[in-house]
């Protein structure tokens, strides 16, 4: 996400934590949710609206934390900056 702060408010194997003041809109955090929940290798654990926050969760052992960290910024990058993201 080049030009861009990184919606990871931190991350340590196995949990990835998102948060970005764009989430707090409905419309946002609504559409991130639901990418989220798509992917099969990380779960959304816990999700507060209020803040723009999503609590993700993941098995280290299956996806490294670089992979992890990647999908979720890729993923997110769509969402928080729809002009700026590559094609499906």
């Amino acid at each position: 996400m080049t030009g861009r702060t990184s919606p990871i408010a931190s991350a340590v194997p196995g949990r990835i934590r998102v948060r970005h003041p764009l989430l707090r809109r409905a419309d946002r955090f609504q559409e991130a949710l639901g990418r989220l929940e798509a992917l099969d290798t990380i779960r959304v654990a816990e999700n507060n609206p209020a803040v723009g926050s999503v609590l993700l969760t993941y098995d280290p052992s299956v996806l490294t934390p670089d992979d992890a960290r990647s999908q979720v910024e890729i993923l997110l990058s769509a969402v928080l900056h729809p002009a700026e993201a590559p094609p499906p």
